[in-house]
């Protein structure tokens, strides 16, 4: 947005050119990720579907199902469950906050094609008396408050008629949370990077004391594909250049920036480190 461009927090800015730009980008880029996720949850069904039917016949006298030359099984004695079928063609929801650079993103979507909900939980966390200025102003005007958040980012509540903190971001994002583990269809949520941070920091299992110094990058795009034993995260990073996204190595992305902490007799600790969840994340393909 033209605030990310001059470094202000908060606010409720339009696009900059750029953004708009990364907009039109993201509605190509989504439109055929979309095809290829069907692709592969189509393919995902099939295999769950031979799966169940070898089971079924195991231990018994009838001949093996046989498989065509392509991999498409040429019999089906076991039909698919109805909750597996309706997952070939996967419904599609996007949700913005109610706030203008959000909802000027998705403009470029096709209506027709995907559910649009702009919901006020996924709004920025609201920086009180500080909403738009920079952290440099902060610190000259404000220089208490700066270095109270610099000792506690995640209880720290901004000053002023309805400051937050991240611990208010995360009890009014639990209804957020909630809907999307009820859901079984795919959601594409355009929002901010302390939403980001919490909604990642949840389906990741990041302590939620690591959450406000992950460090995220604009121009991003972080898919968490639910797995039998946790979820799976992807990495796509939009190349300028190309004007198109790359699928990149999730863990050379999502790193926790913690602040350089000098004791008597010890090395400054490295402000770089990996996000404990890092295991779960996938490499790049």
């Amino acid at each position: 947005s033209e605030d990310n461009a001059a470094g202000r927090i908060g606010g409720d800015a339009s696009l900059a050119p750029n953004g708009t730009k990364y907009a039109k980008a993201l509605s190509k880029f989504i439109d055929r990720r979309r095809v290829e996720f069907a692709a592969e949850v189509e393919e995902n069904n099939r295999r769950l579907a031979h799966f169940m039917a070898s089971g079924s016949s195991s231990g018994t006298n009838s001949e093996p199902e046989s498989v065509s030359s392509h991999g498409s099984r040429a019999s089906a004695p076991c039909s698919m469950p109805s909750s597996l079928r309706r997952r070939v063609q996967p419904d599609f929801e996007i949700w913005t906050s109610m706030l203008k650079r959000t909802m000027e993103t998705v403009e470029y979507f096709d209506p027709l094609r995907y559910r649009i909900k702009n919901i006020r939980s996924l709004n920025e966390i609201y920086a009180g008396k500080c909403e738009g200025m920079t952290y440099e102003e902060i610190a000259r005007e404000y220089p208490d408050e700066y270095e109270a958040r610099q000792l506690d980012k995640f209880y720290y509540r901004y000053p002023g008629i309805g400051g937050e903190s991240y611990a208010d971001v995360v009890l009014r994002l639990q209804q957020v949370i909630v809907e999307l583990e009820r859901i079984r269809h795919s959601v594409l949520l355009v929002t901010h990077r302390a939403m980001a941070r919490t909604l990642l920091s949840y389906f990741m299992d990041i302590p939620t004391t690591h959450m406000p110094d992950m460090d995220l990058p604009l121009g991003f795009i972080y898919g968490c594909e639910p797995r039998p034993f946790g979820n799976f995260l992807r990495v796509w990073r939009y190349d300028s250049d190309r004007d198109d996204f790359e699928e990149i190595n999730a863990s050379s992305v999502l790193k926790i920036r913690y602040p350089k902490i000098v004791m008597a007799e010890q090395s400054p600790v490295s402000p770089l480190l990996p996000s404990p969840a890092e295991t779960a994340y996938s490499s790049k393909r």
